[in-house]
């Protein structure tokens, strides 16, 4: 995840550097660079250009919007119920000018992201430290699902922001939707879980996966939540020996930061993790081993009719008996280790492999 945040980053930089030295007005040419800055990482929504504009300029604006993309289009604001309507006037305004890929996004043609206070936080901080900000939980206005978003937003200068505050002609944004950002991340990690021809698992889903803004003013946000439901702790009388109660291992998080934000990225086993993760073969071998000792003993009693002969005959298969659960339980614990040692292996490399028999 980290890594794709700073793709993002790297992105806004370049379509930034395009921007200062483009014709800001021409949505082809910001249609073409961008196209080209998301043909590399995928893991980047959208693009847009967002000016600043002054409360006297919003009449050339609106006409230069209806003229690139259409008589509906506009200055506009999104109320608490997710309509867009015309923006109540303000001093100035940040305003989606242009945006790629046009046709997912042309709702958020004309937003005045400003008028929103989460996105406005956000853009106040820019203002402020004229570096990038990222916000925190939006909604997007192209979103028709669940998945929240979030936006991070470079402002640009035609020169050098000067001592004190200096308002930026405007923002080079990539809008992130977390859906798509984390879930890619999630099914990379799971592709262990082999799929068969018909597209199905080959089993349940072990680990559930979160992804959390804990930036201190957002009161940990959640951002993803998996879709999978963990199965409880396995309780019954079998997994009480020591061979078979082997615990779920417990919650493990990663924090990361990004922008002005810090996130954290949090993985929970299910009940049933090492269900089937052990082999059968040891437990099977030690019940082979156990009748045929029983059977032994009791062919020695028939023979022998000797109590001395029976009794150290007893303690001779049970000390063997003893040898063999020892040796038996330590060809498992190694059989886990190696199989663990292996997965981690699997899962930690980009590259395909192949297995074959003997």
């Amino acid at each position: 995840i980290t890594t794709d945040l700073h793709t993002v980053e790297t992105s806004v930089g370049i379509l930034q550097s395009h921007l200062r030295t483009s014709l800001r007005t021409q949505p082809d040419d910001f249609a073409d660079m961008a196209a080209a800055i998301r043909d590399g990482p995928p893991h980047v929504q959208a693009l847009s250009w967002n000016p600043l504009i002054a409360d006297a300029d919003r009449a050339p604006f609106e006409a230069r919007l209806r003229k690139a993309y259409g008589p509906d289009a506009g200055l506009r604001d999104r109320t608490a119920e997710g309509t867009l309507v015309p923006s109540a006037q303000a001093a100035f305004y940040v305003a989606v000018e242009h945006i790629a890929p046009l046709e997912l996004n042309r709702p958020a043609l004309g937003l005045n992201i400003h008028a929103n206070p989460v996105r406005r936080d956000a853009i106040d901080q820019a203002i402020a430290t004229g570096r990038p900000a990222t916000t925190a939980r939006i909604q997007l206005a192209q979103e028709n699902g669940k998945s929240w978003g979030a936006l991070y937003l470079s402002p640009l200068y035609d020169a050098a922001p000067g001592a004190g505050t200096r308002l930026p002609v405007g923002f080079a944004v990539a809008v992130l939707r977390m859906e798509s950002l984390v879930g890619s991340v999630i099914a990379a990690l799971r592709f262990s879980q082999f799929r068969v021809p018909d597209g199905s698992a080959s089993g349940p889903e072990v680990v559930a996966y979160r992804f959390v803004d804990q930036t201190p003013s957002t009161n940990s946000q959640l951002l993803f939540e998996d879709s999978t439901v963990l199965a409880a702790p396995i309780r019954n009388p079998l997994h009480t020996w020591p061979l078979l109660a082997l615990p779920a291992p417990g919650p493990s998080a990663e924090v990361l930061s990004f922008s002005d934000r810090q996130y954290r990225f949090e993985a929970q086993a299910s009940g049933h993790f090492w269900r089937q993760q052990l082999s059968k073969t040891p437990f099977l071998a030690m019940a082979v081993g156990i009748f045929f000792t029983w059977v032994t003993l009791a062919a020695s009693l028939v023979l022998s009719g000797s109590t001395q002969s029976l009794t150290l005959a007893v303690e001779r298969r049970t000390r063997e008996s003893q040898a063999t659960d020892a040796a038996l339980q330590h060809t498992n614990l190694r059989l886990e280790q190696q199989s663990v040692q292996l997965r981690s292996v699997l899962e930690a490399t980009n590259q395909g492999y192949m297995g074959f028999d003997a």
